[in-house]
């Protein structure tokens, strides 16, 4: 079996499901079990490893992420915006919830 970066995304990944966004150029990725993040530690935690915060509501936040402009909402869901490529969108998502859940 070949082994890819795709592959490890995907597994890495597998508690989400990823739709394409409905709104705009860019992707989704949903739980697939009910979440909710504390988005002030999240936010704190993406800050406190370098990443930028670009602005924080109730709901959710909305960072830069290796150049990527990720939404992380409450519910635990994770917005990838501007992207046309699917697997650059779940490497900005998987390093969201490493940095997280770290």
């Amino acid at each position: 079996m070949v082994f890819t970066a795709a592959m490890t995304w995907i597994r890495e990944l597998e508690g989400f499901i990823v739709k394409p966004c409905a709104s705009r150029t860019g992707y989704d990725f949903l739980p697939r079990r009910q979440a909710e993040i504390d988005l002030g530690k999240a936010s704190h935690k993406l800050r406190e490893r370098g990443f930028t915060i670009d602005f924080e509501t109730p709901v959710f936040f909305s960072a830069k992420i290796n150049g990527k402009s990720v939404s992380v909402f409450k519910s635990g869901k994770i917005s990838v915006k501007d992207e046309k490529n699917e697997e650059e969108a779940a490497m900005a998502a998987q390093t969201v919830i490493k940095e997280i859940f770290a």
